[in-house]
């Protein structure tokens, strides 16, 4: 199970919470990994629970053609481009 969380610079409890409560949930529980989305910055943040601390091991961005894939569900590929299109 992954999951998915957004954030923007217009609400900074909203990105309070997603970077620093929701991460403290996510580890009580076990999420094997999250997704930060910040649409302000067309960059996707994932973060993998590794020895029960996350670690950030991607920064996406459709600049660069990245995709966003992730072993829990072998296939996705997700083009940023489409993520973030206008």
């Amino acid at each position: 199970m992954s999951g998915v969380t957004g954030s923007s610079s217009h609400d900074r409890g909203a990105k309070l919470t997603y970077e620093r409560i929701k991460p403290r949930l996510y580890e009580r529980f076990a999420v094997p990994e999250y997704w930060i989305v910040d649409p302000d910055l067309d960059a996707i943040k994932v973060f993998r629970l590794v020895e029960s601390r996350y670690r950030r091991v991607q920064e996406l961005s459709p600049d660069a053609g990245e995709v966003l894939t992730t072993p829990l569900l072998p296939g996705l590929e997700m083009p940023l481009v489409e993520i973030f299109e206008d």
